[in-house]
């Protein structure tokens, strides 16, 4: 009887934790949807240095445009984005140099990131900057143009995939009440380097930006 007894009262307080452990996620959640908001839509125009290694003055910068969504992340100093690009290094002849291989490189860029904006704690902060860091996907496409090395050996067109963490820092104003100009530069390191590539596959962008603010 004892045990039974025992038996009965532990399971009202079982439900009373599991009760008081979904009430704390209700509140969580509700304040997380309460202060993560979709607010901004984003262009932005740069270059990318690109995967060529520098050989006869070739284009080492491709044009680098990029289409972001975003918004405030928990807190107005901390935002989200999700964006996408695409850029081609435009490069359809093979070089006039001796025993080098010619190979045209274009990427499409799928990646997230979250932005610090210190004057947004502090008013009067003396700069209006802010740092950013994130992680993208990046599929890139080697295509070969023309001549080989010294062996005669070269590489048939192909593809390959690189994930990178990224890193940044930029300034902005705001021109309009909804409208905010940003000025960036990026740097991506690969998780996994590919010695096919450039620099292992590091590189990095410099953008202007435009944000549209909706909320």
């Amino acid at each position: 009887m004892g045990k039974y007894s025992n038996t009965v009262k532990k399971i009202p307080m079982e439900r009373e934790k599991v009760k008081s452990i979904i009430a704390i996620f209700l509140c969580f959640s509700f304040s997380l949807n309460a202060q993560t908001s979709f607010s901004r839509v984003s262009v932005d125009l740069g270059i990318i240095r690109n995967y060529q290694y520098n050989i006869d003055d070739n284009k080492i910068y491709s044009f680098y445009p990029e289409l972001k969504i975003g918004g405030n992340f928990l807190t107005n100093y901390l935002e989200w984005e999700l964006y996408t690009s695409y850029w081609d290094d435009g490069i359809k002849e093979a070089f006039n140099v001796r025993d080098a291989v010619t190979y045209s490189y274009s990427s499409f860029v799928l990646g997230n990131k979250f932005c610090f904006f210190p004057k947004e704690i502090i008013e009067d902060f003396f700069w209006p900057f802010y740092l950013s860091a994130g992680i993208s996907y990046r599929k890139i496409n080697e295509k070969y143009v023309g001549g080989s090395d010294y062996t005669g050996n070269y590489r048939e067109n192909n593809t390959s995939n690189l994930i990178t963490y990224d890193i940044g820092f930029g300034v902005y104003f705001a021109v309009f009440e909804k409208v905010r100009l940003r000025i960036d530069s990026n740097i991506c390191f690969p998780f996994k380097e590919n010695d096919r590539l450039y620099n292992d596959g590091k590189n990095g962008t410099i953008k202007l930006g435009a944000d549209y603010l909706f909320d």
